[in-house]
């Protein structure tokens, strides 16, 4: 077979993409509950954009660790990918929250 490289590579792209999905959800319903309670609309944005900052970190370890024991980029390159989703879905929860907060203001 193709052995475990590839395996984990495409494991740890498709759990950044199933985040970003929750998160996006997450974000979502911080759009819908702002408009009957703008400070818990903020919290659920908050929360999506510190739970995102903490899934990149161990995303980019087991990344490294799996690249390193198989011996393989693909990991790494997995790893990558889910990365780069997260942090999107830290910026999207930082400018919900900056629209949601501004909206509150009016």
């Amino acid at each position: 077979g193709w052995g475990g490289g590839p395996a984990a590579g495409y494991g740890s792209a498709a759990f950044g993409a199933a985040d970003l999905a929750v998160g996006l959800l997450v974000l979502a319903r911080a759009g819908a509950v702002a408009r009957t309670d703008a400070a818990r609309g903020r919290a659920l944005c908050n929360r999506c954009c510190v739970w995102a900052l903490f899934a990149v970190l161990p995303v980019f370890i087991v990344g490294g660790v799996a690249g390193y024991l198989t011996r393989t980029a693909a990991p790494i390159w997995g790893s990558t990918v889910a990365g780069v989703l997260l942090v999107a879905l830290v910026g999207l929860a930082a400018r919900q929250r900056v629209v949601l907060e501004v909206r509150a203001a009016w």
